[in-house]
């Protein structure tokens, strides 16, 4: 992986932006990005693994995931799934950091604050199931942009979606890969880690 300088600057609005894209994808909750110099990675992983879905059943959380590209300098944010953030790492890279975020709704992630340290989060890929432990939580302002970046290994997903009243919060949820398991051809699940 070669890291990038002056690449982006994530910049959280406080409030709902509503573009639409399509009749179909509204942005909402945008992020502008800007050229700055922040440490997103450019992945040369010859089989990339991007996250498909997401869950916690210690919050009863059970989401599709899809791809998060930035159009007209904003991530896309989804009505009906969580958003895998472009720009971060995907899933097999392990020393990286993954960004899945989605709206503070019943069926995204309004029970994200519900989470505890120790929290297990299941996401699926397209052959493995990755098992994470959560280590953090984090309670920041929208314009906390450093928040979302990997520091020193300590975790390799970033969770997050808005909170408080008015959204005036993001709610950042930290986890480490505790193992990885291979899915099979017959769907069946074979340990790997």
């Amino acid at each position: 992986m070669v890291k990038l300088n002056n690449l982006l600057l994530i910049v959280f609005l406080i409030s709902f932006v509503s573009l639409g894209f399509s009749s179909k994808t509204k942005v909402v909750n945008a992020i502008i990005i800007e050229q700055k110099e922040l440490p997103f990675v450019i992945n040369l992983n010859p089989n990339p693994e991007a996250p498909r879905k997401l869950e916690i059943k210690s919050s009863n959380i059970s989401v599709p995931i899809k791809f998060g590209p930035i159009k007209d300098g904003s991530w896309e944010v989804f009505e009906d799934s969580a958003s895998y953030a472009e720009g971060s790492s995907y899933l097999n890279d392990t020393k990286q950091n993954t960004i899945i975020f989605a709206h503070a709704r019943k069926a995204l992630f309004k029970n994200l604050s519900n989470t505890d340290i120790g929290d297990e989060i299941t996401i699926y890929g397209d052959s493995n199931i990755y098992r994470y432990s959560i280590v953090r939580r984090e309670k920041i302002s929208p314009e906390n942009v450093n928040a979302l970046m990997q520091e020193n290994g300590d975790f390799n997903v970033t969770l997050f979606t808005c909170e408080g009243t008015n959204d005036e919060y993001r709610l950042l949820i930290r986890a480490k890969l505790i193992d990885i398991t291979e899915i099979n051809e017959n769907e069946e699940v074979t340990q790997i880690g």
